[in-house]
Formats: C-alpha cells, sequence, structure tokens
C-alpha cells in the first residue's frame, strides 16, 4: 500500500536559514528592518524560517498544456539543500576556526557564495526578463517568416500547446543553476583568501537578504567580497598570497560593509534592533541604502513570466570572469 504523498515545498530560502540563524536572537528570531514606499523605516522580529524567503521561488512548473497543473520542488531539495547544508559546515569552520578551509571545504564555500549573488529574487526576475526579450523576438520572427496563412496558423496552434510560463521559468533555474556552478566563477573564488575578524567592539554586524558584497559595491570583476558570519564575525576574501591582513585596512573595510550594505538590499536582518552608534550608524545606512518595499508585504513572491516586452539584454556572465 502506497505511502501518503508528499507535498512540495512552499517557502524557498535565498537567504538559508542555518545562516541566518547566527544572527537569532533568544528566541530564535532575527530582527527585519525595511524601508517603506513612504521612507519610514520599519522593523519587526520574524522567525528565520519566514526570512530572507519567497513562495515557490525555485518551484518548477508545467511546460506543456495538457501536463497536471503541479509545481515540483526538486531544485530546492536536490540541488540547494546539499549546497546549504555543506555552506553551514563551512561557516562553523570558519568562526570556530581554524579558518583556513581544504581543497574541497573553498570549493563547496565558493558554490555557496556564488549561489547568494544569483538565488535572489531580483536575480531572478532580471534573468526572467531577459529570457522574455529573447523568447518575444523568436516567436514574432517566425511569425514574419511563415510562408502563408496556413503554415501561420499551424505554428500559432502548436504555441498554444506550449505552456510559457512554465517553460521560460524552468529555463530560468537551470540558468541559476549553470551560474552558480560556472566553473570558472568558482576557482576565482575559491582562489581568493579568507580572512575572519572576531570583534569586541561595542554593536553586533547585521546581515541583509543580499547578504554578499562585492568590491565594497562597485561594479566591475570580482576582486574580493566581504560579509557578516555573525554578528560577532565579519569575512573578507582577498586575492592571494595569504598574508597578515592591515588592521586599518581591515576595519576600514568593515566600515564600508556595514554602510554599502544597506545600497543592495530590501531588508537588514539583525540579533538586536538597528542602532545609531560609533563608529556605524546603522539605522540611518539602512534608512539612506535600503530599497523601499511595500510594508505590508514584506514577504517576497517568486517572478512570474509572460510574453510582454522587456528591456534588450542578454543573458550573460557579468563577474567578469573568463
Amino acid at each position: 500500500m502506497a505511502g501518503p504523498v508528499e507535498q512540495p515545498s512552499k517557502n524557498h530560502h535565498y537567504v538559508t536559514q542555518a545562516y541566518l540563524r547566527r544572527f537569532a536572537n533568544g528566541e530564535g528570531k532575527v530582527w527585519d528592518t525595511w524601508l517603506t514606499k513612504d521612507g519610514i523605516l520599519r522593523e519587526k522580529p520574524r522567525a528565520t524560517k519566514s526570512a530572507g524567503s519567497a513562495d515557490f521561488l525555485y518551484s518548477t512548473r508545467p511546460q506543456a498544456r495538457w501536463e497536471k497543473p503541479t509545481l515540483d520542488d526538486a531544485v530546492e531539495r536536490k540541488f540547494f539543500q546539499p549546497l546549504d547544508d555543506e555552506a553551514a559546515r563551512a561557516i562553523t569552520k570558519l568562526i570556530e576556526g581554524p579558518s583556513d578551509l581544504d581543497e574541497e571545504q573553498a570549493v563547496q564555500w565558493a558554490r555557496f557564495v556564488n549561489s547568494l549573488l544569483e538565488r535572489t529574487p531580483e536575480v531572478l526576475e532580471r534573468r526572467l526578463g531577459q529570457l522574455q526579450e529573447v523568447a518575444q523576438e523568436t516567436v514574432s520572427g517566425m511569425l514574419e517568416r511563415a510562408q502563408s496563412d496556413e503554415s501561420r496558423r499551424r505554428f500559432e496552434e502548436s504555441l498554444s500547446a506550449i505552456h510559457m510560463d512554465g517553460l521560460l521559468g524552468n529555463m530560468n533555474l537551470n540558468l541559476m543553476a549553470q551560474e552558480i556552478d560556472d566553473p570558472a566563477v568558482l576557482r576565482h573564488l575559491a582562489g581568493l583568501c579568507p580572512y575572519i575578524m572576531t570583534l569586541d567592539v561595542g554593536f553586533l554586524l547585521p546581515t541583509s537578504d543580499n547578504p554578499v558584497l562585492v568590491n565594497m559595491g562597485k561594479p566591475g570583476p570580482i576582486q574580493f567580497y566581504s560579509m557578516s558570519l555573525s554578528p560577532r564575525t565579519f569575512l573578507i576574501a582577498l586575492p592571494g598570497p595569504k598574508q597578515e591582513l592591515d588592521r586599518d585596512f581591515a576595519l576600514q573595510a568593515l566600515l564600508a560593509h556595514c554602510c554599502f550594505l544597506p545600497s543592495q538590499s530590501k531588508h537588514m536582518y539583525s540579533q538586536e534592533p538597528l542602532r545609531d552608534g560609533v563608529p556605524v550608524k546603522f539605522r540611518r545606512a539602512a534608512a539612506v541604502g535600503l530599497t523601499p518595499v511595500p510594508w505590508r508585504n514584506t514577504k517576497k513572491r517568486s517572478p512570474r513570466t509572460n510574453l510582454a516586452p522587456s528591456p534588450r539584454a542578454t543573458p550573460q556572465n557579468d563577474k567578469g570572469v573568463g
């Protein structure tokens, strides 16, 4: 007798729970801070399971009209879950020491860092727009080249059997996975040397829904990156060979990270409410830098597809790694 059918997961994390738990308070919650459309900074304690996530973000969808209208969470279970489990072990080693990762751990950590750059709703939506543009141009071109009304009718009939939302959405997830596992990018990220700073200062580091800051927010190929590993642990990854980190540079990098991280984020997550202190005014940085979101709808939704025209763009690797 067959057992009960397991329902696909709904709540998909683009910022992993294992990482967010590092920033949780004694009640197991993080303080979520966001900026409303009218410029008001709001905050509330939020369970890690509902932070940094979106409904059905990585669900695959039917690609043909005759397929059952069901969702599949294989990307979440088979791709991200093993990746995130490896990352959780790497974070523990980086924080508790020794901070040097072996070759395999360095590659797994590079996959995790690269995934944080590629798996956000914003990146998925941008790539989806590129796919929509290509699909729109392809369909229009084939209709224009049709030799007769009959051939045009047959093409449109064939096209009607395709579930375009599912086709483009699944292509988007496939491209995401390819970008995350891009060998050139992984070699480059794994070759950067991680430096760990353990803080004993009077403030706690926050993180965000886009926690990896590349080149201190400057565009261009990845030269270095930084991220908070916990409220007291800061990581900066720099080109090798590894040597003693200059303390003044490290402090400047830490302060720059705290100031620039909100500018690429919509939500800040912290162990306690953000405060303005010395030397970092966290609330001020959030109020100035965060991208506003509707305050009644702080949970993100997965991107949807259609064949409406989008700005001209071509899918590409923008990390500057060949």
